[in-house]
């Protein structure tokens, strides 16, 4: 196991010692479970945005500025698909 410092707002860190003092489990407990919690989420939105960013630049590749300035200029962008 490794260890991670991080550095938490005030507000957030009376809030986290004050559950872990309510309930008898460490601050340490939490921040794991929040994380494991929240990983699948993080890296589910990541995979997606760089499935956008991929697709968006693999588009602009097949067409032409000009054709780009054309459809953009003229709100006609569903022209180029």
């Amino acid at each position: 196991m490794t260890s991670l410092c991080v550095r938490l707002d005030e507000d957030v860190h009376v809030r986290l010692a004050n559950l872990s003092e309510r309930t008898g489990k460490s601050r340490a407990w939490y921040v794991k479970q929040a994380l494991w919690e929240a990983l699948p989420r993080l890296e589910w939105e990541n995979r997606l945005q760089m499935e956008h960013v991929e697709a968006l630049h693999g588009f602009l590749d097949m067409k032409s500025s000009t054709e780009l300035y054309r459809a953009i200029g003229d709100g006609n962008v569903g022209e180029l698909s």
